[in-house]
């Protein structure tokens, strides 16, 4: 049986003026620029002349599925705060997940309408010669994983407010991420048509996959924050996206020990770690700043047995279980870079300068995330704090970045201007462990700081495990009275 959302989106979405009007507009724009291209043959070689029309095709396709079809995935979610009909989706049974994966679901079927259209397009520049099949393929997959994944970012944003308002806030946001992707991948193409994968290598095939999952890394993430958004307050909106969010940690990062394992780099411990540092970072911020107490609903739905609960307390909603989930996968970032540094070396050598570079790094991670917490951490029950930490910590951090470096302009302190400065942890991890240690004294601090951060932090997390806890011994109970209830009433 079809998700009945894909079905009324589908239905919603053709009859749309959005699509009658942009779909044959598209088209059209893009047969232009075909003829244009073969038109005018001054700029082109004869032999190049299909990649260049390939190009310029895949130009306009990337536009539909990465730019118009993820703006109809935007506006259909706001449909349902605009239309006030989220409310009977609800009364409907439907999960959370199953909107969210049926709007998702409506925006891929509209973009396969857009890969049917441009595909006699591709293959005419194909018959041009000066591409080959492979490419193109590869090309063609990496375009459909980036409109899943900018589309699922879409329904996200605008899951997140039901003022008019702020959706056009988000909508500006979503028109600026669209444009830097847009941008980024037709960079992408053109250097990668001019040298294109053989494919023929174990090294082509890891490039490969772990190119396709950083691209779907986003748009994963996106869908779980789009079906926690939907989710009622009593229910489990946490638990998914933290679970999501740690299995693809450990993907990526077994992906990069096999990579390097196959080609050590020299510096591709240092740029993973600092990458999903940062990554981490981002994703956590919205488990930490989550109130502290279970929902009655969830308290019911805690793991039998105080073992088997305690395992699961990571992954269960509350602020201080999310401070533990985060020092885990902080911790699993270090272990994997560990691995790579020490046992396989980078450039054929044992080193650890990389590892301490990220464990530098890391420290300045939970400093940032970590420190505002200690004292935000009493606020968490008011959506508003929660949505005011969210934006705050984020902000602080890029201010405490860039502010000494115009202050270094201002008073003239050049290594300042030059982001070389205490309180930038690019920096500081570089010259600590890759480029020397003139900033040895910078980065014991750093590490002093966060493992008193750490410390601080224990107390929070031991009452996040404690609830928890005691929410397994009451479901024990009950358990246990199950049975003397019942024969009584027999």
């Amino acid at each position: 049986m079809l998700n009945p959302i894909l079905v009324k989106e589908l239905r919603s979405a053709l009859r749309g003026r959005y699509f009658r009007i942009l779909f044959p507009f598209t088209l059209l724009s893009a047969t232009v620029i075909a003829v244009l291209v073969l038109v005018d043959r001054s700029g082109f070689r004869s032999d190049t002349l299909g990649r260049d029309l390939f190009q310029a095709m895949y130009a306009c396709l990337l536009f539909a599925v990465t730019g118009l079809v993820p703006f109809s995935a935007f506006l259909s979610m706001g449909n349902e705060w605009d239309e006030h009909t989220y409310d009977l989706l609800v009364l409907s049974r439907l999960r959370p997940l199953q909107i969210a994966l049926g709007k998702l679901l409506s925006a891929g079927i509209e973009g396969l309408l857009y890969f049917s259209a441009f595909t006699p397009l591709l293959v005419f520049a194909f018959l041009l010669r000066g591409i080959d099949i492979t490419s193109i393929v590869l090309l063609l997959v990496g375009a459909w994983v980036a409109s899943a994944s900018t589309s699922a970012v879409a329904l996200a944003l605008s899951s997140l407010s039901r003022l008019r308002i702020v959706r056009v806030v988000l909508m500006a946001l979503l028109a600026a991420i669209l444009f830097g992707a847009n941008i980024g991948a037709n960079a992408f193409v053109d250097d990668y048509l001019r040298s294109p994968s053989p494919m023929d290598t174990v090294e082509d095939w890891q490039t490969l996959i772990l190119t396709l999952s950083l691209m779907g890394l986003p748009g994963l993430l996106a869908l779980a924050v789009a079906s926690s958004r939907l989710a009622h307050a009593e229910e489990n909106a946490s638990t998914a996206p933290r679970v999501l969010m740690t299995g693809l940690l450990v993907f990526l990062l077994g992906m990069a020990v096999w990579a390097h394992a196959g080609s050590p780099s020299r510096h591709g411990p240092f740029v993973m770690g600092l990458l999903l540092l940062m990554g981490v970072a981002l994703c956590d911020l919205f488990f930490v700043t989550e109130r502290e107490s279970l929902s009655r609903r969830v308290r019911l739905l805690v793991p039998q047995g105080r073992v088997r609960a305690l395992l699961a307390a990571p992954f269960l909603p509350g602020g201080g279980r999310g401070v533990l989930l985060f020092f885990l996968h902080v911790v699993l970032i270090l272990a994997a870079v560990a691995i790579q540094c020490v046992g396989w070396g980078t450039g054929g050598g044992r080193t650890t300068g990389e590892f301490t570079s990220v464990g530098v790094f890391a420290a300045y991670v939970v400093v940032y995330l970590g420190l505002p917490m200690l004292v935000g951490s009493r606020w968490t029950d008011d959506p508003r704090m929660r949505l005011l930490l969210r934006v705050l910590i984020p902000v602080g951090t890029l201010l405490s970045v860039f502010v000494p470096a115009l202050v270094g302009f201002l008073v003239d302190l050049p290594q300042w201007t030059r982001m070389e400065h205490p309180l930038d942890p690019v920096w500081v991890a570089v010259e600590c462990g890759i480029d020397g240690y003139d900033a040895r004294a910078l980065g014991v601090a750093a590490v002093v700081v966060a493992g008193l951060v750490v410390l601080l932090s224990v107390p929070r997390v031991v009452r996040g495990l404690g609830e928890v806890r005691t929410a397994a011994g009451e479901r024990d109970q009950r358990q246990r009275a199950l049975p003397a209830e019942a024969s009584r009433a027999a």
